[in-house]
């Protein structure tokens, strides 16, 4: 039969309240937590589990800045190609006028000649002119060709950077998942939500043996 203060109602309540401000002055949640990722483990979550997820976390992490630098020499890339591009048309161009300009030297020198034989004086000053035309034409085409090997190599240089940050990034992810620590949360009152609230007890045997008493367990 239970006797006071175990069989009155406010008592019971009263009990309950002791056991939450017990609950909020004893009890706290271990946590781990990662700060460079930004991580922090679920409640009943082991240390090597959480590692585990960090691990998987830095190696997607990892993925995600790889493709943003590789986004960023994109870009840089970009206009380096478009003024390559443009160049090689101008190059086209360039050969294009310069096989006209050979052609047209040519054409003038068969002239001179073919006037000599008959005679006939031949246009010095025309000959020298065609003579220059064809020196610009020839300039223009090892202009074009200089400067698109010159963009070729920026582009190579690009590359070579591009993969010398991939490869820190990637080294570094390898060699450090980050600093795992512990945390220690402690409930708020307001948190703490006890859904049912009773007495229970299990009744024990007390024996004697010798100087000691064993206590044994009424379930056993």
């Amino acid at each position: 039969d239970l006797s006071y203060p175990f069989d009155d109602e406010v008592n019971i309540s009263t009990l309950k309240k002791d056991f939450i401000e017990w609950v909020y002055r004893t009890q706290t949640l271990t946590l781990f937590k990662n700060d460079a990722l930004k991580l922090v483990s679920e409640p009943g979550e082991s240390h090597e589990a959480f590692e585990e997820r960090c691990k998987r976390a830095s190696q997607g992490s990892s993925a995600e800045t790889v493709e943003k630098i590789k986004q960023k020499y994109a870009k840089l890339k970009k206009t380096i190609e478009d003024k390559k591009l443009r160049e090689e048309l101008e190059l086209e161009r360039d050969k294009d006028v310069l096989k006209q300009r050979r052609s047209e030297e040519a054409v003038k020198g068969i002239e001179n000649v073919a006037k000599l034989f008959r005679g006939r004086k031949s246009s010095l000053s025309t000959s020298m002119t065609k003579r220059r035309l064809t020196s610009t034409a020839k300039a223009g085409v090892k202009e074009s060709e200089e400067l698109i090997k010159k963009y070729e190599a920026e582009l190579a240089d690009l590359d070579k950077q591009m993969q010398a940050e991939i490869d820190a990034l990637q080294t570094q992810s390898t060699q450090s998942i980050g600093t795992i620590r512990e945390v220690y949360v402690q409930p708020l009152k307001k948190d703490i939500v006890v859904e049912l609230f009773g007495l229970a007890w299990l009744p024990h045997y007390a024996i004697k043996s010798g100087d000691d008493w064993l206590m044994i367990s009424g379930d056993d």
